[in-house]
């Protein structure tokens, strides 16, 4: 559960003093992750204060500050809104553009959380994402083109997080 593989890791301890480094790894996830929460929550709810405030409670609430001992879990954690995001923008969106752009989003992003190293929070991830598909798309008259689409932006995303996946 090391994330060796990971680039923003890489970066850290090939660039960085070891102290440094290990902090910037320990505290970059918090930023990261209450951005992510912050546009997710505004944007299914249209209310900046009650995304800012969910943010809020959902970064620094207990099951993070819990976690603190646990870099990568927390790490995979902070990806979680992001995901969620790129997957409603594929959902929803009409543009075919930002449909794609959220597709190599979700790619992208579950590659992230794989190569990360924690596997359990990517199941918590991969749950959430599946009550938020079936919520979306029970809404919505969309095509089945759009869950095929998807489908295959996380099997790249898979294979992206292979070399990590592989050994954990």
């Amino acid at each position: 559960q090391l994330g060796a593989y990971h680039p923003f890791h890489y970066f850290l301890y090939r660039t960085l003093p070891l102290a440094a480094a290990f902090n910037l790894e320990l505290l970059a996830s918090y930023p990261f992750l209450f951005c992510g929460t912050w546009l997710l929550l505004r944007r299914l709810t249209g209310n900046q204060v009650a995304g800012l405030y969910g943010a809020l409670v959902f970064t620094f609430g207990s099951f993070i500050l819990l976690h603190f001992l646990h870099p990568n879990a927390i790490a995979v954690i902070a990806h979680m809104p992001w995901l969620l995001l790129a997957l409603d923008v594929a959902l929803s969106s009409d543009v075919r553009w930002r449909q794609i752009v959220a597709e190599l989003a979700l790619a992208l992003i579950l590659g992230s959380q794989l190569l990360l190293g924690y596997p359990q929070c990517v199941w918590f991830t991969a749950l959430t994402a599946a009550g938020l598909l079936l919520w979306r798309y029970s809404q919505m008259n969309r095509p089945l083109k759009r869950l095929v689409t998807i489908t295959a932006a996380t099997g790249i995303g898979i294979a992206i997080g292979a070399i990590q996946w592989m050994a954990t």
